[in-house]
């Protein structure tokens, strides 16, 4: 009895430090680690104004735009495009390294709205 109840203290004290090490190398790699935090935070703050207006489209309906709404996203996607080219001028497609992975998603969105020539 001592044995099963030894081993079973064991394989609970491996389970909760496996546990404690998988978040803690998690929240390690969700915390982002990159050169440049302040051109990821420029870049993930123009997503969020990204899909806010897009999603404000879509409630609207768009089968019957909004034509407002849609000159400002227009307006919107330029400037964003205009700030890609002079990122990618500086530092070429920017990677994680740079700004993080949501820095490279959040580019990579905006790339997917930019005008045709990015």
């Amino acid at each position: 009895m001592k044995l099963v109840l030894s081993i079973g203290l064991a394989l609970s004290f491996v389970v909760t430090s496996s546990a404690q090490h998988r978040t803690q190398r998690t929240h390690r790699t969700n915390t982002p680690s990159v050169r440049m935090p302040r051109l990821r935070q420029e870049l993930l703050k123009r997503v969020s104004e990204d899909q806010r207006i897009r999603n404000e489209f879509i409630k609207k309906g768009i089968d019957h735009p909004d034509q407002a709404l849609l000159a400002q996203m227009n307006r919107f996607d330029s400037i964003n495009t205009a700030r890609l080219k002079v990122i990618i001028k500086q530092h070429g497609w920017p990677g994680p390294k740079l700004i993080g992975r949501d820095g490279t998603d959040a580019f990579f969105l905006l790339a997917q709205h930019a005008d045709p020539i990015v």
